[in-house]
């Protein structure tokens, strides 16, 4: 059963555990929801509010996110900002769609990223220690700053990507 809700306000809603298998997402505002061990294959938020959502350990697998913004974001305290980045550490992101989405400063470590489209996604400062990225399109990525220390990229990965002052990558 396909679980719509599109367009649907869920900042810092806590569905951790969740069973959103083909959920509709899309445009639904997830700012600083914790979907921490969800299972949400071939879940779509195309153009989603994703910033400071947390996926860690949750299945993502053909998960569509393209145009999503995972972008930092700063929440205003009376003790201080405080800057949450979106969290898909651990998650299995095998086939998903992350096409022209902002993941500045996102975390993957150890994320699976099997066959994902990053084509023109922006990972400036993103965390890829660890992850896995066989087979990724990288097409046009931004990965300046980024940590791909640990990551395991297939051959030529890396020739269309802007990897400038990226961390973890030999230029042999």
């Amino acid at each position: 059963t396909e679980i719509g809700l599109n367009g649907a306000e869920l900042s810092a809603a806590i569905m951790t555990l969740c069973l959103l298998k083909s959920g509709r997402l899309d445009r639904a505002n997830l700012a600083m929801a914790d979907l921490s061990s969800s299972n949400a294959p071939e879940m779509s938020a195309i153009s989603a509010d994703l910033r400071g959502t947390v996926f860690s350990e949750a299945n993502l697998r053909r998960a569509r996110f393209d145009r999503a913004d995972c972008s930092p974001l700063q929440v205003k305290r009376p003790e201080g900002t405080l800057t949450c980045e979106a969290d898909f550490a651990g998650a299995n992101l095998s086939d998903a769609s992350f096409a022209h989405a902002d993941l500045q400063g996102v975390n993957f470590a150890g994320t699976i990223l099997r066959r994902a489209n990053l084509q023109d996604a922006d990972l400036t400062g993103a965390n890829l220690r660890g992850a896995d990225l066989t087979g990724s399109r990288l097409y046009g990525t931004d990965l300046r700053d980024a940590d791909l220390a640990g990551a395991t990229l297939s051959p030529n990965a890396l020739e269309e990507a802007h990897w400038q002052g990226a961390q973890g990558i030999s230029n042999g």
